[in-house]
């Protein structure tokens, strides 16, 4: 498991970087476009650098604090797709039915942050 955590941080991480570099050379001269790629950059790097933090606290917790904290780690990854991914479809395609994955991304991804709150008041001290 913390393998493909491990994996999608690496991913979502690259993809920020990637959508940064874009950004700067391609939809630079779109003002909107350059302002919803760098929401997306900005989302995908911060939680992927979270889901990073993720793979090492995992381990040391156990039971209910634990499946928390897993599950957390699902939702920035379910996030950070459909979150970032639906900024990054809007600003390159302008198909205005792509943004509809963005409310669901930002859900998931406070959804995660929510369960580590719980995890941590679950967790054994």
């Amino acid at each position: 498991m913390q393998r493909l955590w491990l994996a999608a941080a690496g991913f979502g991480g690259f993809g920020a970087v990637l959508i940064g570099a874009v950004t700067d050379h391609i939809v630079a001269g779109n003002t909107q476009g350059a302002r919803l790629m760098g929401i997306a950059s900005q989302f995908a790097m911060y939680h992927s650098l979270a889901l990073l933090a993720l793979v090492a606290l995992v381990n040391r917790l156990d039971g209910l604090a634990a499946r928390l904290v897993a599950l957390a780690a699902w939702l920035f990854i379910a996030g950070i797709v459909l979150f970032s991914g639906s900024l990054v479809a809007l600003a390159m395609t302008s198909f205005v039915a792509v943004a509809y994955g963005a409310p669901f991304g930002g859900t998931a991804l406070m959804l995660g942050w929510l369960c580590l709150i719980v995890a941590a008041l679950k967790a054994r001290a």
